[in-house]
């Protein structure tokens, strides 16, 4: 499959759910005071991309960095397996199928994945989850060490 292609169809399935096309590989979507950030990158060394999700406080300038925290993406260890093998554009498998698979996949994903919109929902999620957070992004939210 072309990268065009590939690319296309992921456009295409992420724009079903919401997101807006930016620039280069990243989509986003818009919510209250939080949006959602997608990041399709391509390897350096084959024809293999990765998917990374992001959240993104709108209050909050970026400065330097992609998004604010990363968001899980809600996969199993053998569907992200499988996301990667149909995200490697040199693994051998007709078109028509990866194109059903990845809907499937993304499908399944954008389904179950948490939507955080308000800065109180993201707050209360990385206070839960116990993930590394940039210290700007605490002072901003309030959150102590």
């Amino acid at each position: 499959m072309d990268n065009k292609v590939f690319i296309k169809i992921i456009n295409d399935f992420l724009v079903s759910f919401g997101f807006k096309k930016e620039r280069y590989n990243f989509w986003i979507r818009k919510g209250k005071e939080v949006s959602t950030k997608i990041h399709l990158q391509r390897s350096s060394y084959s024809n293999l991309y990765y998917f990374h999700a992001y959240y993104v406080i709108n209050n909050l300038p970026l400065k330097d960095v992609i998004g604010h925290c990363h968001a899980k993406l809600p996969l199993s260890e053998s569907n992200y397996r499988y996301l990667h093998k149909l995200c490697d554009l040199e693994y051998n498998i007709s078109d028509e199928e990866r194109i059903m698979a990845l809907k499937n996949l993304i499908h399944e994903v954008f389904s179950k994945f948490q939507f955080i919109e308000t800065e109180e929902e993201l707050r209360e999620m990385l206070i839960k989850e116990k993930t590394m957070i940039f210290v700007v992004v605490k002072k901003y939210l309030g959150i102590d060490s």
